[in-house]
C-alpha cells in the first residue's frame, strides 16, 4: 500500500487526473440544485414589455407584442442566433417542467440599465448583459421598437 501511495504522489499526471476527477464530481453533485430558478437581481425594474416569439416555415423567427400579431422584429433564416439560443433556454426550462405553453415572455430593463429576459411563467431569467453588447443590442431594439406602439399597456415605464 506504501509503494502504490508514493508512486502515485510521485506521478503529476495521475495526481492531476484524480483532481480533476474529483472536482467534477463536486461540481456536478453540487450544481444539481433544488430544481428553483436564481435569484433574481434587486435593481427595479423601470421598463417591462412582453414579447412572444413566432416561428415561419422558412426558418425565419418573428418576434411580437406579447400574444398579439403586432411584429417588433423579424430574423430570417440564420439571422438572429443569441435571440434564438435565449428563447430556446427558456423553452426547455418549460420542456423541463412538461409545460405546454405559448405565453410571451418578458424583457425588463432594470434602473441600473441591464436587460433580462425572463419566464413569467418558470420564473427562469437571463442576464442578457453577460453576453456582450452586441447581443444585448438585439433585445434593446426590440424594446425601442415597441416605443413606437403608444396605444399598448404592455409596456410599463415606472
Amino acid at each position: 500500500m506504501r509503494i502504490m501511495t508514493s508512486l502515485f504522489l510521485r506521478n503529476p499526471l495521475l495526481v492531476s487526473l484524480s483532481a480533476m476527477v474529483t472536482i467534477s464530481l463536486l461540481v456536478g453533485l453540487i450544481g444539481q440544485g433544488n430544481g428553483e430558478p436564481p435569484a433574481r437581481p434587486t435593481a427595479e425594474v423601470t421598463n417591462e414589455l412582453l414579447i412572444g416569439f413566432r416561428d415561419s416555415t422558412d426558418g425565419s423567427v418573428t418576434v411580437t407584442l406579447g400574444n398579439t400579431d403586432r411584429e417588433l422584429a423579424t430574423f430570417k433564416s440564420g439571422e438572429g442566433f443569441f435571440l434564438r439560443g435565449a428563447v430556446r433556454t427558456l423553452v426547455n426550462e418549460r420542456r423541463i417542467r412538461s409545460i405546454e405553453s405559448q405565453s410571451s415572455f418578458k424583457l425588463e430593463k432594470l434602473q441600473t440599465g441591464s436587460l433580462l429576459l425572463s419566464d413569467p411563467i418558470t420564473g427562469y431569467w437571463l442576464a442578457l448583459d453577460a453576453f456582450g453588447r452586441d447581443n444585448v443590442g438585439v433585445f434593446q431594439k426590440i424594446l425601442d421598437q415597441s416605443a413606437e406602439y403608444q396605444s399598448f399597456s404592455v409596456v410599463a415605464n415606472k
